[in-house]
Protein backbone atom coordinates (compact mmCIF):
# COMPACT_ATOMS: atom_id res chain seq x y z
CA UNK A 1 0.00 0.00 0.00
CA UNK A 2 1.21 3.70 -0.44
CA UNK A 3 -0.01 6.97 0.35
CA UNK A 4 -0.27 10.21 -1.59
CA UNK A 5 0.29 13.40 -0.15
CA UNK A 6 -0.15 16.71 -2.01
CA UNK A 7 3.23 18.94 -1.55
CA UNK A 8 2.60 22.83 -0.25
CA UNK A 9 4.11 23.61 -3.25
CA UNK A 10 2.46 24.17 -6.53
CA UNK A 11 2.29 21.24 -8.63
CA UNK A 12 4.05 18.51 -6.85
CA UNK A 13 2.69 15.37 -4.95
CA UNK A 14 4.75 12.99 -3.27
CA UNK A 15 4.02 8.99 -3.26
CA UNK A 16 5.04 6.90 -0.33
CA UNK A 17 4.92 3.11 0.88
CA UNK A 18 3.71 2.25 3.91
CA UNK A 19 6.33 -0.89 4.33
CA UNK A 20 9.37 0.64 2.52
CA UNK A 21 12.25 -2.19 4.09
CA UNK A 22 11.44 -4.40 1.35
CA UNK A 23 11.71 -1.59 -1.82
CA UNK A 24 14.61 -2.93 -3.87
CA UNK A 25 15.59 -0.18 -5.27
CA UNK A 26 18.19 -1.76 -7.70
CA UNK A 27 14.77 -3.77 -9.30
CA UNK A 28 12.85 -1.04 -9.10
CA UNK A 29 15.42 1.11 -11.53
CA UNK A 30 15.55 -1.85 -14.26
CA UNK A 31 12.36 -2.16 -14.38
CA UNK A 32 11.93 2.16 -15.34
CA UNK A 33 14.38 1.31 -18.01
CA UNK A 34 12.96 -1.27 -19.38
CA UNK A 35 9.47 0.48 -19.52
CA UNK A 36 11.09 3.43 -21.86
CA UNK A 37 11.32 6.32 -18.55
CA UNK A 38 13.84 8.68 -19.23
CA UNK A 39 16.70 8.89 -16.96
CA UNK A 40 17.49 12.18 -16.10
CA UNK A 41 19.82 11.77 -13.29
CA UNK A 42 20.92 8.50 -11.38
CA UNK A 43 22.68 8.13 -8.28
CA UNK A 44 22.75 5.17 -6.11
CA UNK A 45 20.00 6.15 -3.85
CA UNK A 46 18.24 8.65 -6.33
CA UNK A 47 17.03 8.54 -9.68
CA UNK A 48 15.28 11.17 -11.50
CA UNK A 49 13.01 10.03 -14.79
CA UNK A 50 10.55 11.44 -17.27
CA UNK A 51 7.49 10.18 -18.48
CA UNK A 52 4.36 11.69 -18.86
CA UNK A 53 5.22 13.70 -15.48
CA UNK A 54 9.00 14.50 -14.29
CA UNK A 55 9.47 11.77 -11.12
CA UNK A 56 12.27 11.40 -8.41
CA UNK A 57 12.09 8.02 -7.03
CA UNK A 58 14.30 7.35 -3.53
CA UNK A 59 15.61 4.13 -1.98
CA UNK A 60 12.99 3.99 0.07
CA UNK A 61 10.49 4.09 -2.44
CA UNK A 62 9.14 7.07 -2.41
CA UNK A 63 8.36 9.23 -5.32
CA UNK A 64 8.05 13.01 -5.94
CA UNK A 65 6.14 13.67 -9.18
CA UNK A 66 6.74 17.73 -10.59
CA UNK A 67 4.68 19.78 -12.45
CA UNK A 68 1.42 18.31 -11.99
CA UNK A 69 -1.21 20.56 -10.54
CA UNK A 70 -4.36 18.00 -10.87
CA UNK A 71 -5.27 15.51 -8.30
CA UNK A 72 -6.88 13.14 -10.70
CA UNK A 73 -4.42 13.25 -12.95
CA UNK A 74 -1.48 13.17 -9.90
CA UNK A 75 -3.30 10.26 -8.80
CA UNK A 76 -3.12 7.60 -12.01
CA UNK A 77 0.43 8.90 -13.00
CA UNK A 78 1.77 7.95 -9.33
CA UNK A 79 -0.43 4.72 -9.33
CA UNK A 80 0.95 4.03 -13.20
CA UNK A 81 4.54 4.50 -12.13
CA UNK A 82 4.07 2.05 -8.82
CA UNK A 83 2.62 -0.43 -11.03
CA UNK A 84 6.16 0.50 -13.79
CA UNK A 85 8.04 -0.88 -11.23
CA UNK A 86 6.28 -3.85 -9.92
CA UNK A 87 4.07 -2.39 -7.04
CA UNK A 88 0.55 -3.14 -7.47
CA UNK A 89 -1.08 -2.82 -4.18
CA UNK A 90 -3.63 0.44 -3.54
CA UNK A 91 -3.90 3.68 -2.51
CA UNK A 92 -3.99 3.30 1.20
CA UNK A 93 -6.25 6.74 1.11
CA UNK A 94 -8.70 7.73 -1.94
CA UNK A 95 -8.17 10.95 -0.16
CA UNK A 96 -5.24 13.25 -0.73
CA UNK A 97 -3.31 14.97 1.69
CA UNK A 98 -0.87 17.73 2.44
CA UNK A 99 2.54 16.90 3.01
Amino acid sequence: MYTIKKCRTKGAFKGMLNKSKNFDFSSALKKLKTKKYKILAETPILVVVEKKGKFSLDNNGSILLKDVDDEKKAKKLITNFYKDIGIKSKIRDPDIEFC
